[in-house]
Formats: C-alpha cells, sequence, structure tokens
C-alpha cells in the first residue's frame, strides 16, 4: 500500500501555524511548509569519502514554528527527524531530537532564496529496521525558494552526520515536500486529481534508488505512530517497487513535469 499523507506535530508545546494557506501578507514572507502538510523528504549525498560513512542517507524532516507571538517575522523554526522513535512520547522544547533556526532575513533575496545559517543539531534514536542510523545531524547554509511560487517547498543544505560508523560525514541535503510515495511517474505528475500538491515548477519523478527506503521508513513511522499507535519498532516495511517522487537534478531542481 502506498501512503502519501501524514499528518502530524512536531512537538507537545505551543507551535503557530505557518503556512500552506497562507494570507496575502504572508506570501512573500520565508517560510517552510509545516509538519501538517507532510513534511520534506530529504536525500543526504556524502561529499569526498569518509571511512564508515553511508554514501546517501534519505529520510523525512518536519517543522514547524515554535510560538512567536503569532507571526512567521523572525519566529524560530523547530525541526526533527521522521526516523527518530521517540517522536510519540510528549517532550519539552529542550529535547535534543529538535533543532532550532531563524531565517536572515524575512523576505526572499533577488534570487528568490531564502537563508537559515545554521540549525541547532537535531538527533535520531532509532531501532527501526531500514530506518535513518541513529546519530546527530547538524545542519547548515540552508537554503529554500521562497516567493508566493514555491513558498519554501524545495531546499538544500549541508549536513554533517555522525551516528554509528560515520563519523562527521559531511553531506549536501537536498529537500522537497511533500514526499509522495510512488511506484511510477504518473503518481509523480502533479496535475494528477486528486492533487498530490507537488509543485507543478519542480523537474522531479519517481525514483527507487536505495536511499528512499529509509525516507519511506521515516514517513511510515510517522503516520502509524500518530493515526494508529503503532510500535515504532514495528513500522511497515515498504512495499516492494515503491520509491519516493523527488527531485532529478541537484537545487534548484526546476523544470516542466514530464512522465
Amino acid at each position: 500500500m502506498i501512503r502519501r499523507v501524514v499528518v502530524m506535530l512536531v512537538a507537545a508545546f505551543t507551535l503557530v501555524s505557518a503556512q500552506g494557506c497562507s494570507s496575502a501578507s504572508d506570501a512573500d514572507s520565508c517560510v517552510f511548509q509545516i509538519a501538517g502538510f507532510g513534511g520534506y523528504a530529504v536525500k543526504m549525498t556524502l561529499q569526498g569519502s569518509t571511512a564508515g560513512c553511508p554514501a546517501t542517507i534519505g529520510d523525512v524532516w518536519y517543522n514547524d514554528i515554535y510560538a512567536a507571538g503569532g507571526t512567521q517575522v523572525g519566529a524560530t523554526w523547530i525541526w526533527n527527524s521522521g526516523s527518530d522513535d521517540t517522536i510519540s512520547t510528549p517532550r519539552p522544547p529542550s529535547d535534543p531530537a529538535f533543532g532550532r533556526g531563524k531565517f536572515t532575513n524575512s523576505t526572499p533575496d533577488a534570487n528568490m532564496i531564502c537563508t537559515m545559517p545554521t540549525i541547532t543539531p537535531f538527533v535520531v534514536r532509532s531501532t527501526t529496521p531500514n530506518s535513518t542510523p541513529s546519530g546527530t545531524y547538524t545542519v547548515t547554509n540552508v537554503r529554500a525558494l521562497g516567493t508566493p511560487v514555491y513558498t519554501g517547498q524545495q531546499f538544500v543544505a549541508d549536513v554533517t552526520f555522525t551516528g554509528g560508523t560515520c563519523n562527521g560525514g559531511k553531506y549536501v541535503a537536498q529537500g522537497m515536500t511533500p514526499p509522495v510515495q510512488c511506484t511510477d511517474n504518473v503518481i509523480c505528475n502533479p496535475f494528477t486529481q486528486p492533487s498530490n500538491a507537488i509543485n507543478t515548477g519542480f523537474n522531479q519523478g519517481c525514483t527507487k534508488d536505495p536511499w528512499t527506503q529509509q525516507a519511506i521508513v521515516a514517513q511510515n513511522k510517522a503516520i502509524d505512530i500518530y493515526n494508529n499507535g503503532t510500535d515504532p519498532a514495528k513500522t511497515p516495511q515498504p512495499d516492494p517497487g515503491t520509491g519516493l517522487c523527488f527531485l532529478k537534478e541537484a537545487f534548484p531542481s526546476l523544470g516542466t513535469y514530464s512522465p
């Protein structure tokens, strides 16, 4: 069964809904898509060669605005990994599963880019088979596509990952929302009905590369924890032949969809 939608709360403390149905005054603000819209499929590609580090890591990241007077401008954004097993438990804002970051500016620059220089490190604690390894993400240099056309639906970032046999692996992460599971390119068609909510301007299609399995497990885990109360260690594995709709080129992967 292909799973497409996850409605998810990021934390057990006050959050402010930021994006999805933004007002006209918010349209040019630097924002990310909040967790309730599905999170981001994230592909991390190792730069160079670091002994013990996987060539690619897949995950699904979720975020939302930590309460900041009900406004996006100057807000702190909360990040966490869908691969984290402790996501179902009430946790205080100080929990290491949550990273935090702020945009440099409240509106995109002349190149349509919104920049978040740093996100405080956040951990992954996972016992689920085929999930992202347990460890810590240190994320810097986040650049997201802004403007009302893109509203933060695609980003690129530098990531240092330490966990298991990998000590300080340097990765480039690409993220796209929503994380739509697929078996073929037809499912990734942004003009399909009902809508899959993928931006029509993204050059993307169905990929079944190994990293997608880790990302799908993270997505399935989040869905099951919140909808079914499933033990994370028993998260259903991806069906054979299942992949993710994802970007085909380096950031910004823009173009016209073609099956």
